[in-house]
């Protein structure tokens, strides 16, 4: 019973840190694996270095929109998205294309 408790927290450990490894959402991932739109830009958040994804973006050829703090607003293009996430300073990157709408016209 000892044992199988031991076993238990340790994989919950290990799956807990396995998914601390991921720089993007979900929603940035599911749109990396659709291939037909690879080219196309896209809208992200990204928490970091604010100089160095700055100059990154523009160098990817992106478009530095605003920072506020360590968060910055960007356009990149999807297959380079990749490439920003290998820089070490970059803690985080999350979609931004949300469809958002109103609520006080319902």
């Amino acid at each position: 019973m000892k044992k199988l408790i031991i076993l238990s927290i340790t994989l919950l450990f290990f799956s807990h840190s396995q998914g601390q490894h991921s720089k993007m959402n979900f929603e940035l991932k599911r749109k990396l694996m659709d291939k037909s739109q690879s080219t196309r830009e896209i809208s992200v958040f990204v928490k970091g270095n604010i100089d160095l994804i700055r100059s990154t973006t523009l160098s990817l050829g992106g478009v530095f929109k605003y920072a506020a703090g360590d968060i910055a607003a960007i356009r990149i293009p999807l297959d380079k998205i990749n490439d920003l996430a290998k820089i070490s300073e970059v803690k985080r990157i999350e979609s931004n294309e949300y469809k958002l709408q109103p609520l006080n016209d319902q």
